[in-house]
């Protein structure tokens, strides 16, 4: 018996049920993920999970739409955030691409590579995009997000310190001093 109270067995028997509802909840998830997937990419979608550089050319692809299931296939189901190619990619379609939409995912997306990185040039380019006043709030708050994971800050406190329903049409809550010195290349702890 352990301290409390259980044998060995019944403790065995916890664990496999807490296994067995993790799988559960992560087939729920990819269920989910795979009907967003579908949604936006159509037929599209076979070959970019068939292979990886199918799913890297629809990121050129017309629709927005595409550039952005093309991202999240690449990101999730390439396991893609890991990979410099990927990076560029990321920052090519933050810099470049017409669709306010895909510019958010790949802010998302480029935060994701860069995390715990603090790695200066990227640093300054999303505080760039969080102080552009013309750049919708979706992508602004993309880029706050990112640039706070470029720093170990967790998603949670970032989220938690932002108020969506600000009158000056960006969340109140942002830590201005820290995106000013992101800005300005300052050494960052």
């Amino acid at each position: 018996m352990h301290t409390n109270g259980d044998s060995i067995e019944t403790i065995i028997l916890r664990c496999r049920e807490e296994v067995r509802e993790f799988d559960k909840s992560l087939a729920d998830h990819r269920e989910t993920q795979m009907g967003w997937w579908k949604e936006l990419a159509g037929d599209a979608l076979q070959e970019m999970l068939a292979h990886r550089n199918g799913a890297e050319a629809h990121l050129r692809n017309p629709s927005p739409k595409m550039r952005i299931a093309a991202l999240s296939v690449l990101a999730n189901y390439w396991s893609a955030t890991t990979d410099k190619e990927f990076a560029i990619s990321c920052e090519n379609l933050v810099g470049s691409d017409p669709a306010p939409d895909v510019r958010a995912v790949a802010v998302t997306w480029l935060g994701a590579c860069y995390k715990n990185r603090k790695d200066r040039r990227i640093a300054r380019l999303l505080a760039g995009i969080v102080c552009e006043v013309g750049e919708p709030m979706e992508l602004r708050c993309s880029a706050y997000h990112s640039l706070c994971s470029l720093f170990g800050i967790r998603l949670e406190l970032a989220l938690a310190q932002v108020d969506l329903g600000g009158d000056s049409g960006f969340p109140n809550g942002v830590d201005w001093k820290f995106v000013a010195r992101c800005l300005d290349g300052a050494e960052l702890q």
